[in-house]
């Protein structure tokens, strides 16, 4: 990457349920720093980013059914903390979803309020 793309300030939209995280980002930042933006955003000691998991959304291929709001494929993941935005092509305005740990092993599932 170029130091014209590192110093370039992008945002991705977190989705949870019916709330939206705008987080300001760059390309090379990882998923672990997006987690613990949203923890700071909550503000909730018992909302760590180790108590979060995070999911890109699928990119809909032009002419595919589901591309033409038929539905949208599930989302993969969870993304490992360590990995960078660049690597999921993650670009500027693009959705995550999040999920936060209910219990020791479980998870709640990825549920976003449709209008």
């Amino acid at each position: 990457m170029s130091d014209a793309a590192d110093a370039r300030e992008d945002y991705v939209r977190v989705k949870r349920k019916n709330q939206i995280f705008f987080v300001h980002t760059s390309p090379n930042d990882t998923f672990a720093h997006v987690k613990s933006e949203i923890a700071q955003a909550v503000g909730d000691d018992d909302v760590s980013p180790e108590k979060m998991r995070l999911f890109v959304e699928p990119k809909a291929d032009a002419g595919d059914a589901k591309a033409e709001g038929k539905g949208k494929a599930a989302p993969k993941g969870p993304i490992p903390d360590e990995a960078k935005l660049s690597d999921h092509e993650v670009q500027d305005g693009d959705v995550l979803f999040v999920t936060f740990a209910t219990g020791d092993d479980d998870w709640e599932e990825i549920e976003v309020a449709q209008p």
